[in-house]
């Protein structure tokens, strides 16, 4: 599959944002396009979506009323989510993960871990916690996502 440009990434993040607002599913946006609008790294490949693993059969249904196919999850070394949905939307893959679960960690979306709320073209993109993805990526071994955000913090 063809790498998504940043406006495409924007465009399926804020129809997303959109379609779950509308059915009040409690949501944040992690992942590379998190370290994106903290101005981290310079795009972003994809979409992570933590959700309320307890909504799971809601956001099952929109995605299956949606313009959304489901892809064949990669296999992600160490990480076992009680809730992981890999979808492909407007040409973007997106992973919905509810309960994260990484090295046997058990990772639930707390509001408290919502650090802010930005608006993307009127739509507002709840943005999870920029420490706890500190410590994902730590726990995933992703060295280079880990640096980053450590090395951010620093300054």
């Amino acid at each position: 599959m063809e790498q998504p440009n940043m406006n495409q990434c924007k465009s399926a993040l804020r129809e997303l944002a959109l379609l779950f607002q509308k059915e009040k599913i409690k949501w944040a946006l992690g992942g590379s396009m998190l370290l994106y609008f903290h101005g981290l790294v310079p795009k972003a490949n994809d979409i992570d979506i933590l959700i309320d693993e307890n909504q799971e059969d809601l956001v099952r249904d929109i995605v299956s009323k949606s313009e959304f196919s489901v892809r064949q999850p990669q296999e992600k070394q160490g990480c076992n989510s009680r809730v992981f949905i890999p979808v492909v939307f407007r040409g973007v893959e997106i992973d919905i993960i509810g309960g994260f679960t990484i090295q046997n960690q058990y990772f639930p979306l707390q509001e408290s871990e919502i650090e802010k709320r930005i608006s993307l073209d009127g739509v507002e993109i709840p943005l999870h916690s920029l420490s706890m993805w500190e410590k994902f990526y730590f726990l995933m071994g992703r060295t280079e996502k880990y640096s980053l955000i450590k090395n951010m913090k620093k300054h």
